[in-house]
């Protein structure tokens, strides 16, 4: 007899077929269960060793035992007939039947569904990629219209046209659109239009001015493509105030026509009170000239109440009216700014009954839970409900990257805070928010390059050269640090920023000898000496500092410590955990606020591609 023979006459053959037919079977079927329980492909994998390793022994047994009516029993005491055999062929038969089945189940019905939904999201992943790349040939800067009235009091108008155009043609998704901030700064700088597109990497602006006459605006808009330097549209209108918001709907009709995008309306009051309308605008106009005095912000509140009082119920009047209240907080006394903030609640209240799902609403709600309040959850619960109203709301983007900030996600935060950049790249808080988040991360050198940035912009701030100057030196680039510090115009303060430079040059007798002085000074700050301790690794003196500091100023004072890359090298001290236990000082954990805003579809294109480079599909 053969090895063959054999091999039949025990049936290993028949149990190898029921064997590999089971297996192939039990890997479908779990194929389809483990992603269910959210079990990857490791998991099918270490079946498919175990059921690989098992294959022999099964074999072995096969050859060694024999199936019989009275169970398992060796080959020589067993007897076996064609009844057994036939047990085996039907267990192969059915495992076979069922694979069959399966499979034309899988390839029919689960399948094509599985397909089609690879395909939605392909198509999807590709609309959203596609958006990215088509704002290639559709960004657009939006000018203040030129007052040609020979009246600089009725400069409010040429902004508040802006201003509402660019609340227009914000809301469509395949447009970038340049906020009122940089065009600002864009028109004053008496920039060709070429000059002014090439500036923000634009490819349209839209620019235009306004008389006068009696009460009547004759208006002109105009639509140039930068490239060609060739208007698309020049318009002249003749309206009178109370027909504004409907001249400014249709203009930015005649944009999206004219750039090929589609107008998303947001449907605005016809009839405001014109009266109301100017004095909105004019109050609206004082606020955004960012001069934080009694005259300019009591006379903005003056405007704009009387506006409520004229439109008791129109919501963009009640919204800047708390923002004029908000704003005055920032230069009035403890007792001014706790009336303020009861009125800011009161205003807040009322627009909660007006338009409780809407942005203005919500917006503030989020601001003051978050930044009053110190309520995360209920922060980030109004922040959804707003971007839910409008995703495409810069201000309330502004507030979203701060808040994904302080809830622990960092990577969020700078995607959120960039698109808002990209948007206002003149907007120095979005500059500085970011740069904070970077360095929190670590990335020092991302930060100063762009907290450069804003130099473009702003060449003549003195304050930003600090900045630069600590995250090159986080950055472990001590010589770009002291070249910022050098920019610094107060004599003391650049005194003091040398300092961390020199020492990390290793220029000690420079740093000694300018140390000294900063000691003996009467001015001298005890954090600042405290600081420059820590730095410099004399942990003796730092520590000292440090409990003069809670003596004189309050445990409270020492929660920068924990934050300011200057103390890093005091944390690798043993007395560091010690001296945080004995004054109760601790690191707060970021809250696990659960947070899932609607965003602008490029932010979610850009989120879901970082996602899948870092192997995480799932939203946080």
């Amino acid at each position: 007899m053969t090895l063959f023979d054999e091999l039949k006459r025990r049936n290993v053959i028949r149990v190898a077929l029921a064997y590999l037919a089971g297996a192939w079977l039990l890997i479908q079927v779990l194929e389809t269960l483990f992603p269910i329980f959210d079990l990857q492909e490791t998991a099918i994998r270490i079946v498919v060793i175990i059921l690989a390793i098992g294959f022999l022994p099964a074999l072995a047994v096969s050859w060694v035992f024999e199936l019989t009516p009275e169970g398992l029993k060796k080959d020589k005491d067993a007897v076996v007939g064609r009844t057994d055999t036939r047990k085996i062929d039907r267990l192969i038969i059915v495992f076979l039947v069922l694979g069959i089945g399966y499979f034309a189940v899988d390839k029919f019905i689960i399948d094509p569904k599985t397909d089609q939904q690879e395909i939605d999201l392909a198509v999807e992943r590709a609309k959203k990629e596609a958006l990215i790349a088509s704002y290639g040939d559709k960004k657009i800067v939006v000018l203040p219209f030129e007052n040609l009235t020979g009246d600089p009091t009725e400069d409010y108008f040429s902004h508040g046209m802006a201003e509402e155009l660019l609340e227009f043609l914000q809301r469509i998704p395949e447009l970038l659109v340049v906020s009122r901030t940089t065009g600002q700064l864009l028109k004053e700088g008496n920039l060709s239009v070429t000059e002014i597109a090439a500036k923000v990497d634009a490819t349209h602006v839209l620019e235009g001015s306004f008389r006068k006459s009696g009460d009547t605006y004759r208006i002109t808009a105009q639509l140039i493509a930068a490239d060609a330097d060739a208007h698309l549209f020049s318009e002249t209108y003749d309206r009178r105030p109370a027909d504004i918001l409907e001249l400014q709907t249709e203009i930015a009709a005649r944009v999206a026509d004219a750039m090929a995008v589609e107008l998303v309306y947001q449907e605005q009051p016809a009839d405001v009170n014109p009266e109301a309308y100017e004095n909105y605008q004019r109050g609206r106009y004082l606020l955004d000239q960012a001069k934080d005095t009694d005259e300019s912000i009591g006379e903005s509140l003056a405007l704009l109440k009387r506006a409520v009082e004229l439109e008791p119920d129109w919501v963009p009047g009640i919204s800047q009216l708390a923002r004029a209240h908000w704003r005055r907080g920032n230069i009035s006394s403890a007792e001014q700014r706790k009336a303020n903030l009861e009125e800011i609640r009161r205003l807040v209240a009322r627009l909660n009954e007006l338009d409780p799902s809407g942005t203005h609403a919500n917006s503030w709600n989020t601001l003051l839970a978050y930044r009053i309040d110190g309520d995360y959850f209920a922060a980030a619960r109004h922040a959804e409900a707003a971007l839910t109203a409008d995703p495409y709301n810069l201000p309330m983007l502004r507030v979203t990257a701060n808040l994904l900030g302080h809830l622990g996600r960092e990577e969020e935060a700078i995607v959120v805070g960039r698109y808002v950049l990209a948007h206002d790249p003149a907007c120095n808080i979005c500059i500085n928010n970011i740069a904070y988040v970077l360095r929190q991360m670590g990335r020092y050198q991302d930060a100063a390059e762009l907290l450069e940035t804003s130099l473009e912009w702003y060449p003549q701030e003195n304050g930003i050269y600090w900045q630069i100057g600590a995250a090159w030196l986080g950055a472990g680039e001590a010589e770009r640090a002291l070249e910022a510090f050098e920019m610094l115009e107060d004599e003391s303060s650049r005194r003091f920023a040398r300092l961390f430079a020199l020492h990390t040059l290793g220029r000690s007798e420079e740093f000694e000898r300018e140390f000294e002085i900063l000691r003996n000074s009467p001015e001298r700050s005890l954090e600042g000496v405290t600081r420059v301790y820590a730095w410099s690794g004399d942990m003796d003196a730092a520590f000292a500092g440090m409990e003069q500091m809670i003596v004189e100023m309050g445990p409270e004072t020492t929660a920068m410590l924990l934050e300011s890359q200057f103390y890093v090298r005091m944390r690798k001290d043993p007395r560091w955990d010690q001296f945080l236990n004995e004054y109760g000082i601790r690191k707060q954990s970021a809250p696990r606020a659960p947070f899932d805003p609607v965003l602008p579809a490029v932010i979610e294109a850009e989120l879901y591609l970082q996602r899948q480079a870092s192997g995480d599909s799932m939203r946080p």
